[in-house]
């Protein structure tokens, strides 16, 4: 998997291929974390399976943000933001 920073006047970080694009809820969660979605980005990268069950098609991955355990929990699908399929951040969680 490759982090893509654009060169363009794009705003929009993208992860194996794909853009990232953040739901109202997980755009919450990243404030309340003081992230963004470039950092979110450098996470996917380097982060690992969380080993829960989700359906199908809805992906997890497991890293460490400023000390904290926290966890991505995504999917991909069209995103009207881009036009396009992208990997749409669902929700990020600070493990307990």
């Amino acid at each position: 998997m490759t982090t893509h920073f654009p060169d363009d006047d794009s705003i929009i970080p993208e992860w194996d291929g794909l853009p990232l694009v953040s739901t109202d809820h997980a755009l919450e969660k990243m404030m309340e974390l003081s992230m963004r979605l470039y950092d979110v980005a450098i996470l996917l990268e380097y982060a690992e399976p969380c080993g829960d069950k989700r359906k199908k098609g809805t992906y997890e991955l497991c890293d460490k943000w400023k000390g904290k355990d926290i966890k991505i929990v995504f999917t991909k699908k069209y995103s009207g933001w881009v036009d396009n399929i992208a990997w749409i951040i669902i929700t990020i969680i600070e493990k307990r």
